[in-house]
């Protein structure tokens, strides 16, 4: 994009979001007279000018990487003067909030780096198991995944270049999976999550997405503050043996089974890694006696029973299991992630990366569930940086991707991989033309 053209890409993404989310439903507010002002003055920035304030010569958001993206952002972070709704408005106005003042630090670091912020993006209700009304752009009778459904399903579809969003459990990877695009969840802690909704202080991780792997780390790094290293071509990719594992679809095996071939193709060392700790129950159970009281510390007032009504019957039984929880218990579980993350860390003694499905199967049909996100609670319980990868289409004529992990702190090295690394991407019947 050239420097002055911020406006007509601006107006061309909030008419395609017009033609569009009636029926992908994406997003939950949609910000059309702000958006195009930003971008003008994005436009208007990019001559040379002195900063009024201070007589100096002024470095305009217009010149920044990002210069005119327009990108959705989950309605679970802050923007000045608007508060996130996380799924369910009506039931957080009942709970006393302030009126945020400024954005949420990677949003701001987002508009820093020249980027337009399109809309507020749909999530399940506290980033839990509620659905959202969003539909998969790929197959309207079916789930983008979540919880970030709204901000995957928005790129999928074409209506913004990029995305914004979270992930506890396995909501950045899943949905990018299932919308068939490219998603990286940061190492736990590397992006700031002031004036993001909290609902793990162990687990919570803000995501990103983007249709390519160029957008993606351009996005990653400007919110992020990261520097990206030119990539090695060639890596010892660490394929995560799945034979044992009946949760996983045979068309998700046949498509990753694929991918490795690609892999090889493409000159890359392949290892076997076993890793029986991925959908082991202990796995599932440590996490959950973290992640439960966690939960209702940060939100029990949501059980007041006027509040409590107003929210999904999932969100209700995860904060009364976490108020059941003994401390006992979960400092049992705190004990056993520390176990499970040191064991994960000796998998990268033998690879560069792991490669495993991004999610069991492709997305499945109806709008009452968001999927599994089974195969993406080690990684969000041990911190390390995941990206999703599409991969290609199953049989369902669904996309399916992959899971890349990079080792825990290694953002920049697997953002760097990701060029390198073999993609198959295919487009909705919604349309991408001229995308």
């Amino acid at each position: 994009m050239t420097a002055a053209d911020a406006g007509s890409a601006v107006a061309a993404d909030l008419a395609r979001i017009t033609e569009l989310d009636a029926v992908v439903m994406a997003f939950e507010e949609v910000f059309t007279e702000p958006a195009m002002a930003a971008s003008r003055g994005l436009d208007a920035g990019s001559v040379d000018t002195e900063d009024a304030r201070t007589g100096r010569p002024s470095r305009a958001a217009g010149r920044g990487p990002l210069h005119g993206f327009t990108v959705g952002i989950k309605d679970i972070f802050e923007l000045a003067g608007r508060a996130p709704g996380n799924g369910n408005r009506a039931a957080f106005d009942m709970v006393h909030r302030a009126t945020p003042e400024v954005d949420a630090p990677v949003v701001h670091a987002l508009r820093t780096a020249g980027v337009v912020v399109a809309g507020m993006t749909k999530s399940t209700e506290l980033c839990w198991y509620h659905p959202t009304t969003t539909r998969n752009p790929h197959d309207l009778a079916c789930t983008p995944g979540g919880s970030s459904s709204g901000s995957a399903a928005a790129v999928a579809a074409g209506m913004v270049r990029a995305a914004l969003g979270s992930q506890t459990n396995g909501s950045t990877v899943r949905p990018a999976s299932y919308c068939g695009i490219y998603g990286f969840k940061p190492s736990y802690g590397r992006v700031d999550m002031t004036g993001m909704t909290r609902i793990s202080l162990s687990f919570d991780h803000p995501g990103f997405f983007a249709r390519d792997a160029r957008t993606l780390t351009a996005v990653t790094a400007a919110a992020g503050g990261f520097h990206v290293p030119v990539g090695t071509a060639r890596l010892v990719t660490g394929v995560v043996d799945v034979t044992g594992f009946d949760d996983i679809d045979r068309e998700v095996r046949q498509v990753v089974d694929h991918y490795v071939d690609l892999l090889r193709d493409a000159g890359h060392t392949v290892v076997r890694v076993e890793l029986p700790e991925l959908l082991a129950p202990e796995t599932f159970q440590a996490f959950f006696d973290v992640f439960a009281p966690e939960l209702f510390s940060l939100h029990r007032d949501l059980l007041s029973p006027q509040v409590a009504a107003r929210l999904g019957a999932e969100t209700r039984e995860v904060l009364r299991r976490g108020a059941d929880t003994s401390g006992s218990r979960r400092r049992a579980a705190e004990q056993a992630c520390v176990d499970l993350r040191a064991r994960v860390d000796e998998r990268f003694d033998e690879c560069d990366v792991l490669v495993l499905p991004a999610a069991t199967s492709s997305a499945p049909r109806g709008l009452t569930s968001t999927g599994s996100p089974a195969v993406s609670t080690l990684s969000s319980l041990t911190g390390v940086p995941v990206a999703a990868i599409p991969a290609g289409l199953g049989v369902s004529g669904r996309p399916v991707g992959v899971q890349v992990w990079g080792r825990l702190g290694a953002d920049e090295f697997l953002l760097a991989a990701l060029p390198h690394l073999p993609y198959r991407t295919v487009s909705p019947s919604l349309g991408q033309a001229g995308r």
